[in-house]
């Protein structure tokens, strides 16, 4: 089965802010994910960064649902129409966001669910599991770190320390065809 864009606004949403950012290689990861939400009527305050969108949505003022380091349950609501946030901080640094986007694949600790983001001095990916929204760090490039963590050079980055969150939309932007899951 292939979703279809036009039946998930998640999905909509990401490819309209995708293809309208085309000539500003997609952006920062936080202004991509502001600008995914403002397309779904959520309102965030785009002076954030990474790591304090991070802390925003795990308070419990922010309305978001904390889904913890559950990628299973992510998909599942994504697939259901939520808008789902994955979000990873970095000490030191920025950490990153991603959108997590409706898919019928099947996703593995590995690799991840699907998601969307922009890149800091780069282009972000667009329906790409996750695993790839971090593999291109310098830290994960050294062979220090993979050894540390037990990779091998060439997989993925773990994803065991990313954080995923979930909202509801507005009933207007809800899916026009629920998933068979």
């Amino acid at each position: 089965m292939t979703l279809n864009p036009a039946d998930y606004p998640v999905l909509q949403a990401v490819d309209d802010v995708w293809n309208a950012n085309l000539n500003n290689a997609q952006g920062k990861c936080n202004i991509y994910l502001f600008q995914v939400a403002k397309e779904l009527g959520v309102t965030m305050s785009e002076n954030m960064q990474a790591n304090q969108i991070v802390d925003y949505l795990m308070s419990p003022q922010s309305g978001w649902q904390n889904l913890g380091k559950n990628p299973w349950r992510a998909v599942e609501l994504a697939n259901q129409g939520y808008f789902v946030v994955a979000g990873k901080k970095e000490l030191g640094t920025n950490g990153h966001v991603a959108v997590v986007v409706p898919s019928d694949a099947t996703i593995s600790s590995d690799y991840g669910p699907y998601g969307s983001w922009g890149q800091l001095n780069g282009v972000g990916k667009r329906h790409a599991t996750l695993s790839s929204a971090w593999v291109a760090g310098p830290k994960w490039k050294d062979p220090a770190v993979v050894k540390k963590h037990g990779g091998v050079p060439g997989d993925p980055p773990p994803l065991d320390e990313v954080l995923y969150f979930a909202r509801q939309l507005d009933p207007k932007h809800q899916p026009r065809v629920k998933s068979e899951r």
